[in-house]
């Protein structure tokens, strides 16, 4: 925990460098090694609300990052980052590794047409050392896990469709490789039996509102709601079923007084009956059930909602208490209340014309998370 507080100190210094720096253009980010101000739409990357410090080096059309990053699930590690831009098109590279033997390297691209319509496309790899505390509620609640090496072949397209100045509706296409390898003993034990290596392609819709808006005084309003889903074809994997799956997303932000924002976010994924244990939902990430080790409880359907407090406090400087609970079940693991799982916790955020920096301590049933990243988590 220590060595998380640290690494928060030296991203505040760090971003109080950034702001000295000319940068007349925002990078917009990708992935889980690069990030923007403004949540963008979660894809096949797993994008996120950030988890690392920058320094942007940045010259028309290009822009470079390097970026010292650290989280629990990755350790200590190293981002590098290359975007170019031009009228109407940009390409990025992302990579980054850490000294755990985490590694993620995606390339993407995306194409403007007639603003109202885009085109996104990209691939990435990654490999990440993991824990598993087991495929059921009750063995995750145990303090016992085993460990598996997890590695993922990703590529997508995508388009969007700007149908009103704050909707858009959205079709994408993808392919994904996942696997499990290296198994220690326990997992060997526990995973026995049970497929290692899914391949599937899948087709998607989604629908997107959003009316999100930040004042000088630092106070949130509006809403954004996002409906996504997912259909992957029996003929087109070797998972032996064809599979659906469905994610709803609602946020409502309120300004009480000056500086101060109540914001509320409701979550939702349901996959059908099938699916494997490689593509379940599961309780924990930067935005959501943010207490909670990511993979540790898995589930077909997962809920989740929590009510947060934003207040600037003085220039840049602010902070924000949380609370909230989840739950996750399938069909031969039901939903009962016991299952319900707390997270709770707080932060710090520091606001420049360029970025929102947030350090976070998150904490959940017999568990806690430390997350050091870029934008709010929702």
């Amino acid at each position: 925990m220590l060595r998380g507080f640290s690494a928060t100190i030296i991203m505040l210094f760090v971003v109080n460098t950034l702001t000295a720096q000319n940068i007349e253009r925002q990078i917009v980010g990708r992935d889980t090694i690069s990030y923007s101000y403004t949540p963008i739409d979660q894809s096949y990357t797993q994008r996120s609300s950030g988890r690392f410090v920058s320094k942007v080096l940045a010259g028309e059309p290009w822009s470079f990052m390097v970026l010292p990053i650290y989280t629990l699930e990755t350790n200590f590690g190293l981002a590098l980052s290359a975007q170019y831009t031009k009228e109407n098109f940009d390409i990025s590279v992302t990579a980054m590794a850490s000294i755990i033997g985490y590694y993620n390297i995606t390339i993407e691209g995306n194409n403007s047409l007639h603003h109202r319509h885009l085109i996104s496309y990209g691939a990435s790899t990654k490999s990440e050392p993991t824990r598993l505390w087991g495929l059921s509620f009750d063995s995750a609640l145990g303090g016992d896990y085993c460990t598996y090496t997890s590695k993922q072949y990703i590529a997508w397209v995508q388009y969007h469709w700007q149908a009103t100045e704050h909707s858009k509706l959205g079709l994408e296409a993808a392919y994904e490789h996942l696997g499990a390898r290296q198994f220690d003993s326990e997992a060997q034990a526990l995973l026995s039996g049970i497929p290692h290596t899914i391949s599937s392609a899948s087709i998607g819709a989604s629908y997107d509102y959003d009316t999100r808006a930040i004042t000088p005084n630092f106070e949130q309003s509006g809403m954004h709601l996002n409906i996504g889903v997912k259909y992957r074809p029996e003929l087109l994997s070797n998972i032996g079923h064809d599979l659906w799956s469905t994610t709803a997303l609602f946020a409502y932000y309120l300004p009480l007084w000056r500086g101060s924002t109540l914001a509320l976010d409701i979550y939702g994924e349901h996959n059908s009956k099938h699916t494997p244990w490689l593509l379940q939902s599961h309780i924990g990430n930067n935005s959501h059930m943010r207490g909670y080790y990511p993979g540790r409880f898995r589930g077909n359907t997962l809920l989740s909602t929590q009510l947060e407090l934003r207040q600037h406090i003085w220039r840049g400087i602010g902070v924000v208490a949380w609370g909230g609970a989840g739950n996750i079940f399938s069909p031969n693991d039901p939903f009962a209340w016991r299952k319900t799982l707390p997270t709770y916790g707080g932060g710090v955020r520091y606001y420049n014309k360029l970025l929102s920096i947030r350090a976070d301590i998150a904490f959940g049933r017999n568990s806690y998370n430390i997350i050091l990243g870029i934008s709010e988590a929702f």
